[in-house]
């Protein structure tokens, strides 16, 4: 059975997550307008913040559950949202080609996130519970 207490609080605290994020970068979106390889630099770097973010979000949740692996790549979506929202409000690019690249370049790299972390997490669990074992083994 599913741990719906832990489920929703990484749901939130997942929302949370995505909007610090947006207010401690929000400021540097305009660069990515730049043209040539500054804004391009700009942009892979917002993935590569997401992609950051997202993993370290569902390294820590597969490390702890036994179930529910899909949960992560809900998370990535929850983590963008507001970061989706507010450059929709504030209409911080001045062309939709630049921004479907943009969203799709944070949208891309929160799921590559989300896939490495549930890896990273899997890994982490199966050494733990190794560890545990042995540690069991040697008490006896």
């Amino acid at each position: 059975m599913p741990n719906y207490p832990r489920i929703i609080a990484y749901i939130t605290a997942s929302f949370t997550i995505g909007v610090i994020v947006y207010i401690f970068t929000g400021l540097f979106i305009p660069f990515a307008q730049t043209p040539g390889w500054a804004g391009t630099a700009v942009t892979v770097a917002y993935g590569a913040v997401y992609l950051s973010v997202t993993w370290s979000v569902a390294r820590r949740y597969i490390r702890k559950t036994l179930q529910t692996f899909w949960l992560p790549y809900l998370m990535a979506p929850i983590i963008l949202a507001p970061a989706l929202f507010f450059i929709e409000l504030k209409e911080e690019f001045a062309l939709v080609q630049e921004q479907v690249i943009f969203t799709s370049t944070l949208f891309i790299g929160s799921l590559l996130g989300a896939y490495f972390g549930i890896q990273y997490g899997h890994r982490m669990r199966e050494e733990h519970i190794r560890k545990a074992q042995e540690k069991q083994r040697d008490g006896k």
